[in-house]
């Protein structure tokens, strides 16, 4: 990384702000600035978004530095465009676009109810043995059963949790590979995740505990599922435009075994598209 002038080394717009974390500064700064870590600890991540209200955190010392300070760029110009086409806007965001989305999807499946999601997982899981490790096949389907869980249960509310058919809205389930890296993401069509919320849960998950968040379980539930994400992958992309969509994803890498990726410094990318 370019110390002197990042924008230069990575063709970054003049615009987008950043803020080295690495002296352990403290200074609320707004949700329109990248903050550059080095290897911070995850719960430190989540401090530093809830804290300081920073929605771009990317770690310099991760593999694939470049990719996720170009998406985060892209991100604080224009939220829809990960949106729109999220694979894309994390595997390879300097040609986020539908062709580009097009030609990362290697899986994409909508869905509507419980009944979908054996069969949903089952494809899933078919896919991911022919592309990527059985170990991280295994990881990438416990993520992907969080991920379809919540846009089931939780993003139509909790008057329809227990009806046969959960969400009047298809929600879909997507995965791409691209430079070594994999993203698994999930859409829904309500736009009713509060992102502030689920990262605090997820904080105070690495504060407290996981085990015990379950006492504290409300409407809006625990956050153990996301903190599992979280702690699984290395980066976490979660986008909302309330009342319409949101999008969550997360990245793996496709190289290196679980304890390596256990151990990556994480990313983080939020994004909230007010209508």
């Amino acid at each position: 990384m370019s110390e002197d002038n990042p924008h230069d080394a990575y063709n970054l717009p003049l615009n987008v702000k950043m803020m080295d974390l690495s002296n352990g500064n403290n200074v609320p700064v707004g949700k329109d600035t990248i903050g550059l870590g080095r290897a911070l600890a995850p719960q430190k991540v989540l401090s530093y978004a809830v804290d300081l209200g920073l929605q771009q955190i990317v770690q310099s010392t991760g593999q694939h530095f470049q990719t996720e300070l170009k998406g985060s760029a892209l991100m604080l110009e224009d939220g829809r465009r990960y949106l729109d086409f999220p694979l894309s806007a994390a595997l390879d965001p300097s040609k986020t676009s539908e062709p580009r989305e097009q030609e990362l999807t290697i899986f994409r499946a909508d869905f509507h109810a419980k009944s979908d999601k054996y069969e949903l997982l089952r494809s899933l899981r078919e896919s991911l043995m022919v592309n990527t490790p059985i170990v991280l096949c295994d990881d990438i389907c416990m993520a992907a059963d969080e991920l379809v869980t919540n846009a089931l249960y939780n993003a139509p509310g909790k008057r329809n949790r227990s009806d046969a058919n959960p969400t009047e809205r298809p929600a879909t389930l997507f995965y791409g590979i691209y430079d070594d890296r994999v993203v698994l993401g999930c859409q829904d069509l309500y736009g009713s995740l509060k992102i502030d919320n689920l990262i605090q849960r997820i904080h105070d998950c690495y504060k407290h505990g996981a085990s015990k968040m379950i006492n504290w379980c409300d409407d809006e539930g625990a956050g153990i599922g996301l903190f599992m994400l979280f702690h699984s992958c290395t980066s976490l992309y979660i986008g909302v435009e309330p009342g319409k969509r949101t999008v969550v994803c997360c990245g793996f890498p496709l190289k290196g075994g679980t304890r390596r990726r256990l151990l990556t410094p994480k990313n983080l990318h939020l994004v909230l598209c007010q209508a």
